[in-house]
């Protein structure tokens, strides 16, 4: 009996779900995203810096053994 609820359930919320889906997807489908909203500002002048996994864990050591010292 619980399972027989639990598929029922189950079923209820793909069928809401599914028309929710395809309301938005009528909806929304003809909307055109405009330029005017979306912008990036590119500056070259500013350098952009990646730091590794292997210089952050180094970082992390130089701080954690400066602390251990001055305790």
């Amino acid at each position: 009996m619980k399972n027989k609820y639990r598929i029922l359930k189950i079923a209820i919320t793909v069928i809401i779900l599914g028309f929710l889906l395809s309301f938005s997807l009528k909806r929304f489908s003809g909307q055109k995203i405009t330029d005017n909203k979306i912008s990036v500002k590119m500056n070259e002048k500013t350098p952009v810096y990646f730091i590794d996994e292997k210089d952050i864990r180094e970082i992390v050591k130089k701080k954690t053994r400066q602390e251990k010292s001055a305790n």
